[in-house]
């Protein structure tokens, strides 16, 4: 029977995708529900879709896309035994990150009670984040709208607190790949008992060690890549340095990157 339901959100290579495979391997079967509210079909749906063990949500009125994924859901947890249902939201629309958004998506597709209900962001160091995102998806840095998603994250994370109908739990990706304790008080607050063990599974899924253009790079240096680049400064800039530090220590980097700039 489902007994808990995580909703993140999360940009990507944020380190969102490691972390909830850790978390799914300590409450094992789950429902890993990815790439949500991402097509805009048009479908025929029934007004109230009905889950196991009695829930039933109405979606008359949902858009197409939600009716598309709540449908997906319901057809997946019609006739199992899962224990757990992870929803993970990436990239989702970069103009609004807010308790009220978060909230209303969270209503549409949950089905266990509120207090079983937890709000997942991962946040990573910015420095880490944006060289990762420029490495493998060759980020668009125009508009700068991820940068911006990332600060709505921060303050998110800093005052949601108390404007957020369910549980609200902001992971620091940093510490949590640096910090067995960290990660045991993550566990506890999401009631599950302790484990690592896809730890390392989730390390080796995850390609935290790379080399690029000759470069060795892991998940705490993938900066070194593109710390003379101007599409790096350019998203990392010092506005979003200063809101990163709410959440972060970041001396030591910016000190390592000052004498890679100097060197090269």
């Amino acid at each position: 029977m489902i007994d808990k339901q995580i909703f993140s959100f999360s940009l990507r290579r944020s380190g969102h995708t490691a972390i909830l495979a850790w978390i799914a391997g300590m409450h094992e079967p789950t429902f890993m529900f990815g790439d949500v509210h991402c097509r805009a079909k048009k479908i025929k749906a029934p007004a109230i879709l009905e889950f196991r063990h009695g829930t039933k949500v109405n979606i008359k009125n949902y858009s197409p896309k939600l009716k598309f994924d709540g449908l997906r859901l319901a057809s997946v947890l019609a006739n199992s035994d899962y224990k757990m249902v992870i929803c993970s939201f990436e990239d989702m629309k970069y103009n609004d990150f807010s308790a009220n958004k978060i909230n209303t998506i969270v209503h549409k597709f949950k089905i266990v009670p509120n207090d079983m209900v937890f709000v997942i962001v991962v946040l990573r160091d910015p420095f880490n984040l944006f060289a990762s995102r420029l490495s493998y998806e060759g980020l668009d840095t125009t508009n700068n709208r991820a940068t911006k998603y990332y600060k709505m994250q921060i303050d998110y994370c800093i005052d949601g607190y108390d404007t957020i109908m369910f549980n609200l739990l902001c992971i620091n990706y940093n510490k949590w790949i640096a910090s067995k304790l960290y990660r045991m008080r993550i566990a506890n607050r999401l009631g599950l008992q302790f484990s690592d063990r896809r730890l390392n599974e989730v390390i080796s899924e995850n390609r935290f060690d790379d080399d690029i253009d000759g470069i060795r790079t892991n998940h705490t240096n993938r900066w070194k890549h593109f710390v003379n680049t101007t599409k790096f400064h350019n998203l990392v800039d010092n506005e979003l340095i200063e809101s990163a530090e709410k959440m972060f220590d970041l001396e030591k980097i910016k000190h390592e990157m000052g004498k890679v700039r100097t060197n090269m």
